[in-house]
């Protein structure tokens, strides 16, 4: 059973909605928050966003690791403060095609497996893996 209680947040002034008309299979979603550990993400990847979700349908599905699991969720519901906190990555390399279905599809076949704070946390430490196999996720 989730023992996780969701509180009302609330917030006055802007929230931008994501338009999941204009996003595409495959493209990836990076956000970001003001949560104390996404803060904690960001500094020590260096960079400016802390999750990374996959688009998977073009009625708002994204597959997402987050704890406890990889799981589908919809882009829906999702609202964002500032434009800056959320960026969508599509390939647009020249050369070689993506085949996003294939990437869609790998995403989704590990829906429900388990989220890895292991793995997460150790992702920054150079030759930290090679010991038991790791098979949780985080961050698709």
């Amino acid at each position: 059973m989730d023992t996780r209680v969701k509180r009302e947040i609330t917030h006055e002034g802007t929230c931008y909605v994501l338009d999941h008309s204009k996003i595409k299979e495959g493209d990836v979603l990076l956000t970001t928050s003001d949560a104390w550990v996404s803060s904690i993400i960001k500094k020590v990847t260096g960079s400016a966003f802390s999750h990374a979700a996959i688009f998977a349908q073009d009625d708002g599905i994204i597959i997402e690791a987050v704890p406890p699991n990889v799981k589908l969720s919809s882009v829906l519901g999702m609202a964002i403060r500032e434009r800056k906190n959320i960026k969508v990555l599509r390939w647009a390399g020249s050369g070689a095609a993506c085949d996003t279905h294939a990437i869609v599809t790998s995403a989704n076949s590990h829906v429900f497996k388990d989220y890895s704070r292991k793995g997460a946390v150790l992702s920054k430490a150079p030759g930290s893996f090679g010991g038991e196999e790791e098979t949780g996720l985080f961050c698709l």
